[in-house]
């Protein structure tokens, strides 16, 4: 007896883990309403009636009818019965145009952020295009005033070297001239003494010559007398 409940349990959990295994998604054909009752024929109660779209779980199929699972506007998902031919497997053309309507709506807000997106990216590049322009011309501004700046380096350098030859001459210069000078004084110095010496001969000499005559002048006139 304990052994034939065990197989009984068994059997039954297997068949309840089938029906849940097998479940599959469905539909409520298009544009109808249809009776969902409480059992496998038109003899059981309606509990309710399904509209177009709704969606429902099919737990089994008996015959011409389908025992299906649905959430409804209870808190809790109900089950019961309703005619097979009334369920799809697809969603329904009126949800599926929806649907379609949704993403195009989606398409199209992505549209309008795409083309937004490029009218940034088109100024941006214009933006970039400018400033590109403006460092390229700022470039060859810089680099003539490298070339120039190179250039008068080099006549510098050049300036700078006839600069210390002239100041090196200059000093040889000054330095010949300070010995010239030097020279020059001392023969100065030499002729002054010379002309000194000369003249002072030729004082000497006029007084010698003058008390000469002065004697011969004198002896003369003491003959005459």
């Amino acid at each position: 007896m304990y052994r034939t409940c065990i197989m009984f349990t068994v059997l039954l959990v297997t068949c309840l883990i089938s029906q849940w295994s097998w479940a599959e998604q469905a539909y409520v054909t298009d544009n109808l309403k249809i009776t969902f009752r409480s059992g496998p024929g038109t003899q059981h109660r309606i509990i309710s009636m399904l509209s177009s779209g709704q969606r429902v779980e099919v737990l089994e199929l008996q015959e011409d009818w389908s025992h299906i699972r649905h959430q409804g506007n209870t808190p809790n998902a109900q089950e019961g019965w309703v005619l097979s031919q009334y369920l799809i497997s697809r969603q329904p053309w009126e949800m599926q145009a929806a649907g379609l309507r949704q993403q195009n709506t989606r398409l199209s807000e992505q549209v309008k952020a795409l083309q937004g997106s490029l009218g940034d990216m088109k100024r941006l590049k214009e933006e970039l295009t400018v400033k590109l322009n403006e460092t390229s011309g700022a470039l060859d501004r810089l680099n003539k005033e490298y070339q120039d700046l190179e250039q008068g380096s080099a006549e510098y350098l050049k300036l700078k070297k006839t600069l210390d030859d002239t100041r090196s001459k200059l000093n040889r210069v000054e330095k010949d001239f300070g010995v010239l000078n030097e020279e020059y004084k001392k023969i100065k110095y030499s002729e002054r003494n010379i002309w000194f010496a000369t003249g002072a001969g030729i004082l000497v000499f006029g007084l010698l010559f003058g008390i000469v005559l002065g004697r011969r002048e004198k002896k003369r006139k003491q003959r005459f007398y």
